[in-house]
């Protein structure tokens, strides 16, 4: 199965189905564990990849182990891929303590994880085509910047700030993306961002109990729009203003929801002398030390915004097409097992969405520098 549509088959589905009890405890949080799944997958296939073809063989196995391992509130998950190394190369764990053999593994990890950087752009399936003939160009725009500046002066004359959260600060002519997959989720699924923002998700749209921040992302318009109005009725936008925003909502909800969230994969132009990174990390002794070490760190990537005014070329790139949420956890939830037991310190939590947070070292995993 290739990469591109491997996120929204069955196969990555029963992969997920380990944590259906979350995703029904706290689905509004959920799209974390979603997030991380998604981005290991993708760490997974880079690390094996066969020049820039990013392969699935083997990774709805290596998946299911991280959602088993997830599910018992456990965060070894770098160990799997050790342990996956080993398994592919028929070597024990013993030889985890072997220095020759610790080179030999750290030196492979190395060139397959640092030999090759990507640019990873998430985005609303509406930009599909302009992405492909344009590249991923801070100029093209489905929505006149006239037109946001037009309803972003309207909010303010009621001394509303940000209603389009950060577009004007440093959206309005850039655009964003990462050099590691794990946020890319998030940004595919509220794409454009400011229209998620625009809809529920703003400053302005508070005390949060009030209004249903996910509107956007759960395709609901008539959730959106009620949240619009809302906010201009308590601050006594005139009718006119009102029929100009909600003219405006309706134009951008056409264009942009219920679409599919995106991901483009793009190989940077150059590819990195691996004897640079070699030179760099095998004489850390911290990392050299330990196969594990050496793993979490070439996984791990911290470069996870930035910007670009200048457009990025997508000749050679990847398009996968990514779940949307909330039909993703109905599917794995109605599919999944409805006896399987939710664990103690989850179904004791009076805040369900204490349960990400408090395990924020499993779902967020962080390279231990």
């Amino acid at each position: 199965m290739s990469i591109e549509n491997y996120f929204v088959s069955q196969e990555f589905y029963d992969t997920l189905k380990p944590l259906a009890k979350y995703l029904e405890i706290d689905p509004e949080h959920g799209y974390l564990l979603i997030e991380y799944m998604i981005g290991i997958a993708i760490k997974y296939s880079v690390f094996y990849r066969n020049g820039n073809h990013l392969t699935t063989s083997g990774l709805s196995q290596f998946l299911q182990k991280v959602s088993n391992k997830i599910a018992h509130l456990r965060d070894d998950i770098t160990h799997l891929f050790v342990l996956d190394l080993l398994e592919k190369a028929s070597l024990s764990e013993e030889v985890l303590e072997d220095s020759q053999f610790k080179e030999a593994l750290c030196t492979y990890i190395i060139k397959s994880l640092k030999g090759q950087e990507y640019i990873y752009h998430a985005f609303n399936s509406a930009f599909l085509d302009s992405i492909k003939i344009h590249g991923i160009n801070p100029h093209a725009k489905l929505t006149d910047q006239q037109e946001i500046n037009r309803i972003d002066a309207i909010f303010k004359k009621y001394q509303i700030d940000l209603i389009f959260g950060w577009q004007k600060l440093n959206c309005e002519a850039s655009v964003s993306y990462s050099m590691d997959p794990s946020v890319s989720y998030y940004y595919g699924i509220n794409s454009p961002e400011w229209f998620a923002q625009f809809t529920g998700q703003g400053f302005a749209f508070n005390p949060m109990e009030d209004y249903d921040k996910s509107a956007f992302v759960k395709g609901n318009y008539d959730h959106a729009k009620e949240n619009l109005l809302k906010v201009m009725e308590r601050n006594h936008f005139s009718l006119e203003d009102q029929d100009t925003v909600i003219q405006f909502f309706d134009k951008q909800w056409n264009l942009y929801a219920n679409q599919s969230p995106m991901l483009a994969i793009v190989p940077t132009s150059t590819e990195y002398d691996s004897s640079y990174w070699l030179s760099s990390l095998l004489p850390d002794p911290f990392l050299s030390g330990s196969v594990d070490q050496m793993m979490d760190f070439c996984l791990s990537d911290g470069r996870t915004d930035r910007h670009s005014e200048q457009t990025i070329d997508t000749s050679q790139a990847l398009f996968i097409q990514l779940p949307r949420y909330f039909e993703l956890v109905k599917r794995i939830t109605s599919e999944a097992s409805k006896q399987d037991e939710i664990p103690e310190e989850l179904s004791s939590m009076n805040n369900k969405a204490e349960f990400f947070y408090e395990n924020k070292n499993i779902i967020y995993h962080k390279p231990k520098r």
